[in-house]
Parts: structure tokens; sequence; C-alpha cells
């Protein structure tokens, strides 16, 4: 997971780089940095090595490489193995190598000739899944050709959804704005932004009632002397992005210390029984159930809180969804969202924001500011559920496609059929814990609602 959020920025960086025929040809853990803020944003730098390529003007470029990390393509100027995007591709993978082994792949050179290269498929089996040690063997194939020929290719084997690109908005923000590390993203030099002033672009959410509004804060400067080696502490996780909103709080169902006298809170939920974690008798399913099934399986230990900054939202005012999530533990935070149409998504994590790593006693506050979501149609209530797990849990047997953003989950029929074959604790929504130690699948959960209106 932690290597997967690595991976989801660094690739959108070359994507944007191998459209204007650009190659870094210089990847390596010493060129890249973890950036505080938004969670730990990889920050590629270094293009000391990277040349504009026009036509095929390729084998002009300077020999410039990093033992185990250079493609053999970089070791000569050989007119059947040119530098491309394959290029960039090899290192990026060597880097991968590197944080799974402690050590870099054999010379690519030296393997031209006898190839001793151990693919990862075998050697890192069951600590990772097959798919990604496969896409990792895959692009550090030696000859060019056999490895993936495009940063879309790459990511499609990783599993990742297509980039789009994103509408960019010059103008100063009010949400968040003071916030380190979270002012946007990066320009590439010679990018076209719109005007000062200029309304950013906006992109409806399909069948649903939120409105996405997305902008680049500004260009982030970043001094060569804070780099440090990026993959030499595998272990560490993302954090979750610091506050923005400090808003009222309502416990979760679960235990909670004792109410202040404002407040009052709901009674502690009871203990898991054999009838909460047993599956949904047939013809009884609904999205709903499944919440409740979520927080009477949620663990007593385990406290989470969830609530709105709004309880109400209104289309008219343009007022914007924001809540904040705490947790008295550690763990990986996980959002499901039922909208007025009986439409269900996984709200977060997501395509725009990956890192779902919070705190014991930090405040999340979601939305981010890259993504910050309008009130749109259809009016009615939405209904949120939160989890904040242990171990990481793993959503993708419930379905691939995305609404947007956002993972879409089966409702009635499908989701139903699933429920019947579902055996254990929870809700089968609550998606399966990607780990083998027993008692690992703990969690905690809140619920919440807003209601939308014109």
């Amino acid at each position: 997971t932690w290597l997967m959020d690595l991976l989801a920025p660094l690739t959108e960086a070359l994507l944007v780089l191998h459209g204007e025929h650009c190659y870094h040809r210089d990847i390596a853990p010493d060129n890249i940095i973890l950036v505080n803020g938004n969670g730990a944003r990889p920050l590629l730098l270094d293009f000391g090595a990277a040349r504009r390529v026009i036509g095929d003007m390729t084998q002009a470029l300077t020999v410039i490489l990093k033992p185990g990390y250079a493609p053999v393509e970089q070791y000569a100027e050989v007119p059947s193995m040119k530098q491309g995007p394959w290029t960039d591709i090899y290192a990026l993978s060597a880097v991968v190598y590197f944080a799974i082994k402690g050590r870099t792949p054999p010379p690519a050179v030296g393997r031209m000739m006898s190839d001793n290269y151990e693919p990862l498929s075998q050697t890192a089996a069951g600590r990772y899944s097959e798919r990604f040690l496969q896409a990792i063997d895959h692009g550090l194939r030696v000859k060019p050709e056999e490895r993936p020929q495009t940063i879309a290719q790459l990511r499609a084997e990783l599993g990742m959804s297509p980039h789009e690109p994103e509408p960019q908005d010059t103008r100063p923000h009010t949400f968040g704005d003071s916030l380190p590390g979270t002012s946007g993203h990066s320009v590439p030099p010679g990018a076209s932004v719109p005007a000062a002033g200029h309304p950013p672009s906006t992109t409806a959410w399909t069948g649903r009632r939120l409105k996405l509004s997305i902008g680049v804060g500004g260009v982030g400067l970043v001094a060569a002397g804070a780099a440090f080696m990026l993959l030499t502490r595998p272990g560490r996780m993302p954090s979750a992005p610091p506050p923005s909103v400090v808003a009222r709080q309502t416990p979760s169902p679960a235990a909670s210390p004792a109410p202040s006298p404002a407040q009052t809170l709901p009674p502690a939920a009871p203990p898991v029984t054999a009838a909460a974690a047993a599956p949904a008798p047939a013809g009884s399913f609904s999205v709903q159930n499944e919440f409740e099934r979520i927080l009477a399986a949620a663990s007593p230990e385990i406290h989470v809180e969830a609530q709105p900054k709004r309880h109400r939202l209104s289309i008219a005012a343009r007022e914007q969804l924001s809540f904040t999530i705490t947790s008295n533990r550690d763990g990986y935070v996980y959002v499901l969202l039922e909208g007025p149409d009986g439409s269900l998504v996984q709200f977060f994590p997501n395509s725009k924001a990956s890192g779902n790593r919070i705190k014991a006693g930090q405040r999340l506050v979601l939305p981010q500011p890259s993504w910050a979501l309008d009130a749109s149609e259809p009016v009615g209530s939405e209904h949120f559920v939160v989890i904040v797990s242990e171990a990481p849990r793993d959503f993708s047997s419930l379905g691939t496609q995305r609404d947007f953003y956002f993972l879409k989950l089966p409702t009635r029929d499908a989701a139903a059929a699933l429920a019947r074959g579902f055996s254990g604790m929870g809700s089968v929504l609550s998606g399966k814990p990607m780990c083998d130690v027993p008692g690992c699948d703990h969690y905690g959960a809140a619920r919440f609602e807003v209601e939308v209106v014109r």
C-alpha cells in the first residue's frame, strides 16, 4: 500500500514529462524526497539528465547513469535501442526493487551477457500481490522493447486507474491555504494555466449530487539540500493531512469517554454477537442495514468519531462538504457513501487521495482541498460510514469500476448475493482485511448523515 501510494503521484508526474517528450533518465532513491503535509508526498528531483527529445534526436542525449537503476540503452548509443518512456520505467521499477530487496537489481549491461536477475514474483511472493510483482518484473526486462512502452501501460499493469488531466486554477484558495504542504501540485515548466481570477473548471460527478471543483494551488519550491533517501525506511507510512476545519464532533456508537454536560452521547455499542456478524438473510439486504452491521461489529477499543461541519448543505449557496475524523488508535481510514439515489461508492481513499493513514489523536479533514466538493442535485440524505482499521482492507472483490474518482460498490441484487455468501466479521461492505495474524481484522467505526437541500 505504501509503495502504491508513492507510485501513483510519481507515475502521474512522469505522464506529464513524457507527454512533452522529456525523459528524466536519472530516477533513483536519492532523487526522490518525501514532502510533509498532505500525506508523505513524493517529489521527483534533479532533472540534470533530462532532455527534451524531438524527432530522431534521441541518440544525441548525454550519457548519465547510475548502475543498477540505468537500463542498458543508457550505456551506449545503439540505434536499435533508443531511449524513451521505457527508460524511466526501468529506473522506477529498480527503485521499487530496491525498496523490496534492500539492494539494486544486477547492472543491466551485465545482464545482457548473462542474466542472473531473480524475478520478484518468485523471491518476494506472498509478501506483495502477484500482480504488483509481475508489473515490476516486466518493467525490469533487459531489452527495451520487452518492457511496458508507456507509463500508462505500467499503471494499468499495477492496477491503477487511468489518469485524467486536471483543470488548473491559479486563484487564491480560502479552504486550507494555511496548511503546509497542501498548496497544490507543481506545474511543469512551459505548462499553461488560466489567468488569475478566471473561474475554475468543474466536472460533474455523473449521477451523483456532488460537483467536483479541482484546482492547482501553486508551484512548490524545494531545496536540493532537503533531499534524503526515499526508501531506506520502507516501513514508514504516509500520514494523514493536518486539519483545516475544527468542527464539533459527535462520538460514534463505540465505547467513549464520559460526556461533558453540554453533550449527549449515544449509548456504547453492544458486544459483537454471532447474530451481528452472521450473513444477512436472503431478501433483507439494504445498504443501511449493512452500515449498521459494520458498526455492530466494530471493536469497542477503537474509538472513532466522525462529524460533518454542516449537517445541511445548500445547493444555492454552493456550500462545500467537510467532515472531520478522529481515532484513539493508529489505523487506515475508509469512508463509504450512499447517495439519495441509492448509489454507493468508496468515498475515501480514492484515485485523487490514496494516503489513508491516520495517527491516534490526529484530526483528519475530508474532502481535502485538492478535491473539494460542492453540493448539487439530487437533494436528499447522504449516508456516510467511516472505518478505521488496524490493517489495510481490500475492496477489490466488490468492484473495479469508478464513478469519477470513487470506486463504485454494488447495491441491490448484486450486493445481496455477495452478502449471502459473506461469513466474515461485520459486513461484506467493510472489505477484506489484508493480514494473516489472528485478531488483526479489528476496526472502529462511526456514521453520520448530511442533508442536501436546494
